[in-house]
């Protein structure tokens, strides 16, 4: 019986590891946070018991029992993510290559002061060590990626770079697994302790600067494709502020001359020279100027955004209807809610001239704010009925690979703690996207 606790103690680091990946995945999982959490240790209250169970009582090898455990972690986790499967696989390795080194180091220390321990022996020491270092592990692991980590959970959607982690973490998880040895009398017999020991030091100090490096690279990344999410919108408010100023110089220009062209209509009244007067207001309503700038809300970028698009549109024969709120002092930050419907149009726009009548052209934007608690972004669009999808992902027509447009929007809605669906049926395209307005889960730049 005292065997089997120490062997349920063992496998108590199962608990924080559940933690650690809930924790990093806490804005991808279909149901709340919590609930995922409960469900996790739920599974593991199971199956803990159990794999101690086979441990003391059956010949079966521990290395396959917690294979095991760790498929029956897995599999309750995985069903819960809504992200990229390489996203849910590379943060359970790369917490799993946490625990490995945690579980190393703990034997390392207590080969320094057991040297005797037998084959398949657990010692005390072994297992409070075990248990301390990685419950503090994986508080003092929340409290340093509750920000950073999470952000960049979620606003990294690119498979090929999640995959990338994977065999590097793998590797650690395996290494640590094969030479960390069942029986410390061979450390005797070689005088090898303080080899394994600085072994198992080399490897948490390289594993946490190949993690710390991994973070700069796609911060780097990130930042990069926010500087060009700026410039495209400042391209954007460039190109607005340009026609305004424009329709500002002419507008001025005919309020000049208004006062003279009042001496003429009057004259040719007095004069009852009609086909003169009608052919001076034609001249005079051709040389107006077109390009009004459209209120459609109050959020000034967002405005520029959508005159931008509107002219856009129409010189592409595209019906554009638009429903916007006001959006005034929402807690989303212009360059995300200008990323969010920029994307969405200028996709919108690129599918519709895939319509050869222009009759067949259309765009239709809802932006709502409801209640103050979500904003919702509604888009349908035509286009000519033919998707690329991989991985249930719709990919980009203009260049192979994953649409960045989309997985920008999903990104955002993302880190704000709501969602993006999309979806066509036949040859009209949707964007449903969701931001909570109370429940902002982005960090700030």
């Amino acid at each position: 019986m005292i065997t089997y606790w120490r062997n349920l103690l063992t496998y108590l680091i199962s608990i924080p590891a559940g933690f650690m990946c809930c924790s990093l995945m806490r804005n991808q999982f279909r149901r709340s946070f919590y609930k995922t959490l409960f469900l996790v240790l739920a599974v593991l209250t199971v199956t803990i018991p159990a794999a101690a169970w086979a441990d003391t009582y059956t010949a079966m090898d521990s290395g396959i029992i917690l294979a095991f455990l760790l498929v029956a972690c897995f599999i309750p986790y995985v069903i819960s993510v809504k992200a990229h499967i390489s996203k849910a696989i590379a943060v359970f390795v790369f917490v799993l290559a946490i625990m490995t080194l945690i579980s190393s180091l703990s034997t390392a220390i207590d080969a320094l002061f057991n040297p005797t321990v037998g084959d398949e022996e657990v010692t005390v020491l072994y297992i409070v060590l075990q248990l301390v270092t990685s419950f503090t592990a994986s508080a003092l692991l929340n409290i340093l990626f509750r920000r950073g980590g999470v952000r960049l959970v979620d606003r990294m959607n690119y498979p090929d770079v999640w995959f990338s982690t994977i065999p590097v973490c793998a590797t650690y998880v395996v290494v640590n697994m094969v030479v960390r040895p069942s029986n410390y009398s061979l450390f005797l017999e070689n005088h090898a302790i303080w080899e394994y020991f600085t072994i198992v030091i080399m490897f948490i100090i390289s594993f946490t600067a190949l993690t710390f490096s991994f973070f700069r690279i796609v911060y780097g990344i990130q930042r990069a494709s926010k500087t060009e999410e700026r410039a495209r919108l400042l391209e954007m408010q460039k190109s607005q502020f340009e026609t305004q100023q424009r329709y500002i110089e002419e507008s001025a220009a005919a309020r000049h001359d208004f006062r003279q062209t009042i001496y003429t209509l009057r004259g040719l009244l007095q004069d009852q020279d009609y086909d003169s007067l009608s052919r001076y207001f034609d001249d005079y309503f051709e040389s107006m100027p077109e390009n009004e700038i459209i209120r459609f809300c109050l959020n000034q970028p967002l405005n520029a955004l959508l005159n931008y698009y509107a002219a856009s549109a129409q010189r592409s024969g595209i019906d554009l209807k638009l429903v916007i709120d006001p959006l005034e002092d929402i807690p989303v930050s212009d360059i995300d809610l200008c990323t969010v419907v920029g994307n969405i149009l200028d996709n919108a726009v690129t599918a519709c001239m895939t319509l050869a009548d222009k009759k067949d052209r259309f765009i239709q934007l809802s932006v709502v704010n409801e209640s103050n608690a979500n904003l919702f972004v509604v888009e349908s669009n035509s286009f000519d009925g033919t998707v690329r999808r991989r991985n249930n992902r719709y990919l980009s027509v203009k260049r192979d690979g994953t649409g960045i447009g989309l997985s920008s929007v999903a990104n955002i809605a993302a880190s704000y703690g709501g969602s993006a669906e999309f979806s066509n049926n036949g040859s009209v395209f949707y964007s449903n996207i969701i931001i909570p307005l109370n429940n902002r889960a982005a960090a700030e730049d």
